[in-house]
This record gives structure tokens, C-alpha cells and sequence, in this order.
């Protein structure tokens, strides 16, 4: 055995240190992020066209009805780019917002109203159940990014 014979075993790169998980987190974030922010332009999307198909079936579609139609549509494409920088916050938001519009229908039209578009509310609740999962592999993602940092 040589004096000069290096003994010390071989240091292992941590994965933190590693720029592809880097760059892969980056990427992770960017994708749910958008796609978030995708969920939520589309519940804002199906919310305006489920309020025009109803108005214009009952005969009161106006200028001043389509107005009042598109104030919580608005307010879901306002989630949506929030939800770029605050993805958890912006699906809370819009599922609070989901909670009182339901209990406002009810509220006004009657507990039938539950029964009514059924299957729009099927596919909000969807949508928002998918919106909570990409929020939350944002959120894992920004949480590793930060300790990577």
C-alpha cells in the first residue's frame, strides 16, 4: 500500500445542489402555475355561459343583464392571474366565491335551484377540485425552489 494513497471515500453530489432538480422545480412551478391559472379561466368562461344561455331562455337578455353576468366571471379572471404569483390563495378565493353563488341561487331561486344545472355544477366542482391539485404541486414546487436557494 502507497503513503500517498487517497483513503477518503468519494463525496456524493447532494440533490439540492443538483441544477437539473433546479431547473426541473422551475419548470414543475411554471406548469402548474399555468395550469391553475388555466382552471380558473375556464370556471370564469363556463360561469359567463351558463348566465347567457339562462338569460337569453328566459327572455332577459340586456345590456344591463349581461353586465350583472359577467361581475363574477370577472372576479374568476382576476383569480386567475393572481393565481401566478399566489396559486392556493386564488383557489381559495374561488372556492369560497363557488360557495356563496351557490348559496345566493339557493337563496334566491329556491332549494330546487340545486337541482337545476346540475351538471354545470358538476363540472365547477371538478374544476375546482382539479385546480386545487395543480395549486398544490405549485406551491411543493416554490417550497423546494426556496430551499434549494
Amino acid at each position: 500500500m502507497s503513503i500517498n494513497q487517497d483513503t477518503t471515500a468519494p463525496t456524493q453530489e447532494s440533490i439540492f445542489e443538483n441544477d437539473y432538480y433546479k431547473e426541473t422545480q422551475a419548470d414543475i412551478l411554471a406548469h402548474e402555475t399555468k395550469k391553475t391559472m388555466q382552471t380558473l379561466f375556464i370556471m370564469a368562461a363556463l360561469l359567463f355561459t351558463s348566465d347567457l344561455i339562462a338569460l337569453s331562455m328566459a327572455h332577459q337578455l340586456t345590456a344591463v343583464t349581461t353586465a350583472y353576468a359577467l361581475v363574477f366571471p370577472a372576479i374568476f379572471a382576476g383569480l386567475a392571474f393572481l393565481s401566478r404569483s399566489h396559486p392556493k390563495f386564488s383557489m381559495l378565493c374561488a372556492s369560497i366565491l363557488m360557495a356563496i353563488i351557490i348559496i345566493l341561487t339557493v337563496f334566491i331561486a329556491g332549494v330546487q335551484s340545486i337541482l337545476s344545472g346540475f351538471l354545470m355544477k358538476g363540472v365547477i366542482v371538478y374544476l375546482l377540485i382539479r385546480g386545487w391539485n395543480h395549486a398544490k404541486e405549485a406551491s411543493e414546487a416554490r417550497a423546494n425552489l426556496a430551499a434549494i436557494s
